[in-house]
């Protein structure tokens, strides 16, 4: 299925640094993604102390530096198991953009992320979660989804000053933005741009990463988190999706279409997930 696909991996990183266990999941991922006929490359970007703008420049390289069909965001401080980028290269197949989710710096398990809420439950597809909105941290994007949104939003570009793009004209698809009086950061403004033209990003909920502040490990799995917190709403949807009845919508091409407004219940600035409103 991944045969003949090819990655590019983009680190954001300020101090050039990645802590060690970044590292070793990389070279095993690397060893993984050989052997399915998977093409990785890397590019990175150091020393931006704007995440909005090295998240746009990282864009850049894949669309105009690299014949790359994925692009994978992956943050210094985030670790995954060698699997876990696959995964995601299956979902994007179908989707063009999915994620595994990492958990917040705190004692306790918290996750942020803006999940709609459609008829009463949420949208599933193959054990895939829809979500509006979540961390780039983690994050897979198909070029065609980055090349709809450049066309959908020509307003959204810049020419650096100063640097190796100088002048250039560069997509700023994370540009943070105010809407509504709402307040949104790089990430979840770029997830709404891209819900726009294609059908949101789709969560891994089986993915466990890691969250690394320096020595210490933040170690919470997604989908736990969830059947912790509402149990009831998750075990019935993820037995309903595992039956073909995860309630997602789709016309006879397979595109997702709206159906009632959805209701989030996920934020996107709060500091942990609420599974039915706030």
């Amino acid at each position: 299925m991944l045969k003949g696909r090819k990655l590019l991996i983009g680190i954001p990183s300020y101090d050039g640094k990645v802590v060690v266990e970044f590292a070793t999941a990389f070279a095993q991922s690397l060893s993984h993604l050989l052997s399915l006929g998977v093409t990785v490359y890397h590019t990175k970007k150091i020393g931006s102390c704007y995440i909005d703008q090295a998240r746009d420049e990282i864009v850049h390289a894949f669309l105009h530096d690299s014949d790359a069909t994925d692009l994978l965001f992956i943050d210094a401080d985030v670790t995954w198991e060698p699997d876990a980028i696959s995964r995601l290269m299956i979902a994007a197949t179908k989707h063009e953009a999915a994620c595994g989710m990492y958990p917040l710096k705190l004692p306790e398990p918290a996750f942020t992320a803006n999940v709609p809420i459609v008829d009463g439950g949420v949208e599933m597809d193959g054990g895939l979660i829809r979500a509006d909105g979540v961390p780039a941290g983690f994050l897979m994007v198909r070029r065609s989804a980055i090349e709809k949104m450049v066309e959908a939003y020509p307003e959204l570009s810049y020419r650096p000053m100063r640097g190796k793009l100088k002048d250039q004209k560069v997509a700023a698809l994370f540009h943070m933005n105010i809407e509504d009086e709402r307040y949104y950061r790089e990430d979840i403004a770029f997830c709404r741009r891209l819900a726009a033209v294609a059908d949101g990003v789709w969560i891994d909920p089986d993915i466990e990463l890691k969250h690394w502040n320096g020595v210490e490990c933040f170690a919470h799995k997604f989908k736990d988190y969830i059947l912790r917190v509402d149990p009831g709403m998750w075990q019935e949807r993820l037995q309903a999706d595992a039956h073909g009845k995860g309630g997602v919508r789709e016309s006879g091409n397979g595109r997702h279409q709206p159906g009632p407004q959805p209701q989030p219940s996920l934020g996107s600035e709060l500091p942990s997930v609420a599974i039915r409103g706030w």
